[in-house]
């Protein structure tokens, strides 16, 4: 009895002290685990600092939520002046008052002794909201998205007269509510001449100089007041300033400045015997000057550049005197109905290119889509761009329709410049009724159906256009088209006369293969080697190269390349790594992204394969490479 109770007291003694054994084991490591993770953190090597900042910024929630601190209000003062430089016409005063006083606000804002109140004054359309559109966007990181703005508009938030009383109690609380939250918040009135008058009594103490007002600090606060009072005034001081031989530019805020003032006061309004105006709480009342005709071709100028075109003086000229209305010297309206006119005559342009202004928006529109979009391909553009444009601009006396064919391997741009082309001439695109695609062996697959498809081919032809409307055909893949196909379209090119309409000779047809795409690869490898940079070589470089491959070829596609039918034959050369890079940025881009140059280099080393120095599928895989990336993010 005594030997087993002897035993399992040895047992348990042996297994007390593995437990121990096993409590210091894992000390141990946790201990070692601490040390590690100290160094790792906070050891002298510079990457410590980095992944401090990685995990802080992890646990801070304002990495993931909008917050009122500098990271998400940035007051880029130096972005806004350049903005309203470039993109605010007719209006020097403002330039030189507003740029002064939001930098001295926001340069002393911890010692501010009260908000900044502003009132901008001006008739329609002489840009009093795009220049708060533009505070807005500079000043905070989500612009007019931002938690920290806050608009109101006359008739949406204070429709009824009567119910005054009622708005000045919830003006002064949301005001109040919202400077609770963030000090640096911005409060934008619009329309203030259509608002009740007394509705801003309310916060008439929150603009002055008071360091709290109910235990809120308003100081670092801005208020902008928007109206057209005063405007017709404003442009009738100018009107008789200019009179006397006072260029416009040389005139002052002085000049303007009492006539703003007195017309908020008196006029009916938001403002009408205000007491901020009494109290002199306003710091600024801007005059918005009216605009002449030089300063509306301006804002056309900007409109076009809007939706990426480029217009030629022409097209704005018609503009400023056929679509704006004017009293004397000043537009009626401003810019302000210019967006909507621009766009009408974009419409237009769509419905045919008989003007020379239209065949000027639609050629330059491709232009600049060409020189963004496309990568590596100097000789298509310097070439394309004029064959349509002599092309369009002689429709009417056109003999034989505009033939090119696009040579060159996979992934180069042959498809991606055809789209663009299309996107440009039509308003629907390749949905257009003038467009006609034909794929290969798609359209055209069995042997025993060859004069069906030639008499549909005929038929598409024949089909009658408006006139200066022309009809774009495209084949793609005429490699690996029937021969008998290209017989029937041989004809037809060597005699338009064949079809019914004689606005088939105003067509474009155009030819998408990849014969000819490897001897151009090793083109222009030769001449690279040989000290020719790649934007160095001419389209005669490569043309020889065309009528060569077509003789290794069905006698169809010969016939069409050897005949003489052919008006441009354009080489789409293969693309280096730099020209990866610039399609993987461009379609990140299209997602919203701005990838980083490390994100760029990976996906151009290792999600493309090269043959030597060009991609061997050019930019043609990386759709689907990038969007799985992102999914991965």
């Amino acid at each position: 009895m005594h030997f087993h109770l002897v035993v399992q007291l040895l047992v348990f003694s042996l297994f007390l002290i593995n437990v121990v054994h096993s409590i210091e084991l894992v000390t141990m490591t946790i201990g070692a685990a601490v040390v590690g993770a100290g160094y790792w953190l906070f050891g002298k090597s510079d990457g410590g600092k980095d992944r401090r900042d990685k995990i802080r910024d992890s646990v801070d929630p304002c990495s993931y939520y909008e917050c009122c601190t500098p990271k998400y209000i940035t007051y880029d003062i130096e972005g806004l002046k350049a903005d309203l430089q470039k993109r605010l016409f007719g209006q020097h005063i403002v330039n030189t008052t507003l740029i002064p006083a939001l930098r001295a606000h926001v340069k002393n804002l911890e010692s501010s002794e009260k908000p900044l109140v502003m009132s901008f004054h001006g008739t329609m359309g002489t840009g009093k909201n795009h220049v708060t559109d533009l505070i807005v966007e500079h000043f905070y990181k989500y612009g007019e998205d931002s938690k920290y703005v806050h608009k109101y508009y006359a008739r949406r938030d204070f429709p009824i007269a009567a119910e005054v009383e009622l708005y000045r109690v919830r003006l002064i609380i949301e005001i109040e509510e919202a400077v609770r939250k963030c000090k640096r918040s911005i409060f934008v009135f619009d329309e203030v001449e259509k608002m009740p008058a007394g509705v801003f009594e309310s916060i008439a103490s929150i603009l002055d100089y008071h360091n709290h007002v109910g235990g809120t600090d308003f100081r670092q606060a801005i208020f902008i007041f928007l109206t057209n009072a005063g405007g017709d005034e404003i442009a009738n001081a100018l009107n008789g300033i200019m009179s006397k031989g006072t260029f416009r530019e040389q005139t002052k805020i002085q000049d303007f400045e009492y006539i703003a003032e007195m017309a908020a006061y008196n006029v009916e309004g938001g403002l009408k015997s205000a007491s901020m105006i009494k109290s002199g709480l306003i710091d600024h009342f801007l005059p918005f000057l009216p605009l002449e005709r030089r300063h509306i071709a301006s804002c056309v100028r900007a409109e076009f550049q809007k939706i990426k075109q480029k217009p030629k003086d022409e097209d704005v000229s018609y503009i400023v005197e056929n679509y704006v209305s004017y009293q004397g010297l000043f537009s009626k309206y401003g810019c302000k109905r210019l967006n909507k006119k621009v766009q009408a005559m974009v419409e237009e342009c769509y419905d045919g290119l008989c003007s020379p202004e239209c065949v000027a928006y639609v050629i330059d529109g491709l232009k600049s889509d060409l020189k963004r979009h496309m990568f590596g391909q100097h000789i298509v553009i310097d070439t394309l761009i004029p064959a349509l444009r002599n092309h369009l601009e002689n429709l009417e006396r056109s003999k034989k329709p505009l033939v090119m064919s696009f040579h060159g391997t996979m992934g180069t741009g042959k498809n991606y410049v055809v789209d663009l082309i299309v996107k440009h001439f039509y308003k629907e695109g390749k949905n257009s009724e003038k467009v006609h695609m034909y794929h290969g062996r798609a359209d055209f697959p069995y042997d025993n159906e060859v004069d069906r498809y030639s008499a549909q081919l005929v038929k598409d032809f024949q089909t009658e256009t408006q006139s200066c409307d022309p009809s774009i055909f495209i084949f793609d893949e005429v490699d690996k088209m029937r021969p008998i196909i290209y017989n029937r379209i041989a004809s037809i090119l060597d005699d338009p006369s064949q079809t019914v309409s004689k606005d088939f000779r105003q067509a474009i047809v155009i030819f998408l293969s990849n014969v000819g795409g490897d001897e151009i690869a090793n083109t222009l490898d030769q001449k690279i080697a040989q000290g020719t940079p790649h934007e160095q070589t001419k389209v005669q470089d490569f043309e020889h190269i065309f009528e060569v491959s077509a003789q290794n070829t069905e006698d169809g596609l010969k016939r069409i390349v050897t005949s003489g039918f052919i008006d441009h034959f354009l080489p789409f050369l293969p693309l280096e790594r730099r020209h990866v890079a610039g399609c993987v940025q461009a379609e990140f881009r299209k997602l919203n992204r701005e990838p980083k140059e490390e994100d760029v280099s990976y996906i151009v080393e290792n999600y493309m394969s090269y043959q030597g120095l060009f991609s061997k599928y050019g930019c043609k895989r990386l759709i689907k490479k990038i969007q799985s990336m992102v999914e991965e993010w």
